[in-house]
């Protein structure tokens, strides 16, 4: 009797590691995350002129102000190159280059955004992300007295600042690891610009919001 029980025991006992071992095989291949990527990017722009002329004493104020604003439209496919379903997290960031009215120049994040995706083993898919418009202002005021010359002394004088688009990053990650990344500058792939996208996308909307106020 005790042979029984004891061959019982260790039919059992196989039977569990083999179940162990098929669960294992299991969460090795759900780990398994493959994609392929393609961007094709699109800018728009458009141009604003306003001018305005006023009478300050003596002196004729003319002010001209030209506005560039331009978005960029990114086309992105997203392929699942393994065989089997799998879950994404697709990612998105505007370059722009940030300019002062004292000259200084900047490349930061502009503008981002993100979307889950779940495709079949070899399936493909393609989204669309429109950036926020970047904004570039050159005002230029003429102060010219009643004898038709330019007043100088800081009257007549030219501002330039705002934003330019400069480009973009786009990146799949699976499991938190990036399985493809692309961008219109290589410059825009290396270890510091992905470190600043990972601190973009943590920053919580209401205080990207509180920020722009400022």
């Amino acid at each position: 009797m005790s042979r029984i029980k004891t061959a019982e025991r260790i039919f059992i006992s196989l039977l569990f590691a083999g179940a162990l071992f098929i669960a294992a095989e299991s969460r090795g291949a759900e780990q398994s995350h493959e994609a392929s990527l393609s961007v094709k990017a699109d800018p728009d722009r458009n141009h604003d002129r306003k001018q305005t002329v006023e009478q300050k004493g003596n002196n004729t104020v003319t002010t001209v102000v030209d506005e560039e604003a331009e978005t960029c439209s990114l086309e992105i496919e997203v392929e699942n190159s393994s065989n089997q379903s799998d879950s994404y997290q697709l990612e998105w960031y505007f370059i722009a280059k940030r300019i002062s009215a004292n000259g200084d120049e900047v490349l930061v994040i502009f503008d981002s955004g993100k979307m889950p995706i779940t495709l079949d083993a070899g399936a493909s898919a393609v989204k669309k992300a429109v950036s926020k418009p970047f904004i570039f202002t050159v005002k230029d005021v003429d102060v010219v007295n009643s004898n038709g010359v330019r007043a100088g002394l800081g009257l007549s004088r030219q501002i330039r600042g705002g934003d330019e688009y400069a480009g973009y990053i786009v990146l799949v990650r699976a499991a938190g690891d990036i399985l493809q990344k692309d961008s219109n500058s290589s410059r825009f792939l290396n270890d510091e610009w992905l470190a600043q996208c990972d601190k973009f996308s943590k920053i919580t909307p209401a205080a990207k919001k509180k920020k722009k106020k400022k």
